[in-house]
C-alpha cells in the first residue's frame, strides 16, 4: 500500500514486443482507477522497485505485472485478446480496490469476472 492505495507494478522495456503490446492495455486499464491505486510504471526503468523485481520475478523477464502484492503475473497474455485482457486486469484490480470506482467495477462483465477470482 501507498498513500492507503493498493500500489501496481508494470515492468517492461521498449526491446520486449509482448512489453509494447502490454503496456498501453496496462495504461488504459490504470487510468480508469487514478484515484484509487498507486502506479508504479517501470517501463524502460530499471532502477526502481527492484525489491519487488526480484522476489516476484527470480529470472529477470518482461513484461511483468504486481497487483497489489497479491496478484502477479511475468509474460503478456496477448493470446486472450486486448479486449479480454483488459477486462481481466480490471476485474483483478476492481478485487484490489473494494470494487471502486462502482462505475468501472460494475459492469456486468467485470462483475462475473471478480466473482471468478
Amino acid at each position: 500500500m501507498e498513500d492507503e492505495k493498493p500500489i501496481l507494478y508494470f515492468f517492461g522495456s521498449d526491446g520486449c514486443g509482448a512489453c509494447k503490446w502490454e503496456h498501453p492495455v496496462i495504461a488504459n486499464v490504470t487510468s480508469q482507477f487514478e484515484d484509487y491505486i498507486s502506479l508504479h510504471d517501470n517501463m524502460n526503468n530499471f532502477t526502481a522497485d527492484q525489491e519487488i523485481f526480484g522476489k516476484y520475478n527470480p529470472r529477470g523477464s518482461v513484461p511483468m505485472l504486481v497487483l497489489g502484492c497479491k496478484y502477479y503475473r511475468v509474460g503478456a497474455d496477448a493470446n486472450m485478446g486486448e479486449e479480454q485482457e483488459t477486462k481481466v486486469l480490471t476485474a483483478l484490480i476492481c478485487d484490489l480496490t473494494d470494487n471502486k470506482p462502482v462505475d468501472v467495477c460494475t459492469a456486468p462483465e467485470i462483475v462475473d469476472l471478480i466473482n471468478n477470482i
